[in-house]
């Protein structure tokens, strides 16, 4: 994850994948922002979930999530690839 100051608190990018990805969502997969709790808990809100950069510009590189952020369930939360309707 990379780490980022905002607010006042600690928030993470976190890049994941999901059974989704390709159908509905970005086909590399996306990234939320992690919120840091007290302790060692972190909040994960998938409701916020967002496309990468390379989805609107070709000039950025679209990097695929680690193996260890590919979520076998779907994810129907946040960003979704936008169709015209026909």
């Amino acid at each position: 994850m990379v780490s980022t100051h905002r607010a006042r608190r600690w928030r993470y990018i976190h890049p994941f994948r999901d059974s989704r990805c390709g159908a509905e969502t970005c086909e590399g997969g996306r990234y939320d922002g992690v919120s840091r709790g007290s302790g060692a808990s972190v909040t994960i809100d998938f409701n916020l979930a967002r496309k990468p950069w390379s989805v609107y510009d070709e000039e950025f590189i679209c990097t695929l999530p680690p193996v260890e952020n590919w979520i076998v369930a779907g994810i129907r939360a946040g960003e979704k690839i936008y169709r015209s309707p026909s």
